[in-house]
């Protein structure tokens, strides 16, 4: 309706929409969860506030509307930072960011530098030893425990 106003504000001077409808506008917008519709009327209210700033700088209405473009432009960046932050552009961007701070992450580890002394590589043979030794009288227990039991025959 206050675009409508807008366009034929034009021929009828008296349907000129002023910034501080617009501002409330945007408000009301932000408050029901709609920062899209809210950014574009804190423009709309930024533009019919140029319209009126042929005033002179010393003056109070002056001040009042650079209190209010102040406002305004303050609505209008919460807006713009409420609406890419639920854009399927931001989520994506932000995806990409943090699949690439896990990439680097990865890149950046310390690679562990094991020395291959004859220690080193003793111990590792013992430990693979033991483990095979381990699965293999596992192995032969579960074959006991399958056998039916001969010595009760």
């Amino acid at each position: 309706a206050l675009n409508l106003r807008e366009l034929n504000s034009s021929s009828c001077l008296w349907l000129r929409v002023s910034h501080s409808e617009w501002t409330n506008f945007a408000l009301q917008s932000m408050e029901n969860g709609f920062p899209c519709i809210a950014g574009k009327a804190s423009e709309n209210a930024l533009l019919s506030l140029n319209k009126d700033s042929n005033i002179e700088p010393e003056s109070d209405e002056y001040s009042e509307i650079s209190d209010a473009a102040e406002k305004v432009r303050r609505l209008r960046d919460s807006a713009a930072s409420l609406t890419s932050a639920h854009s399927v552009q931001a989520q994506g961007a932000e995806y990409l960011r943090s699949k690439e701070l896990r990439i680097l992450r990865r890149q950046t580890r310390p690679v562990k530098n094991s020395d291959c002394t004859g220690s080193n590589l003793f111990r590792d043979g013992i430990n693979k030893r033991n483990e095979r030794m381990l699965q293999h009288l596992r192995s032969i227990q579960m074959f006991r425990d399958l056998e039916p039991d001969l010595r009760c025959v």
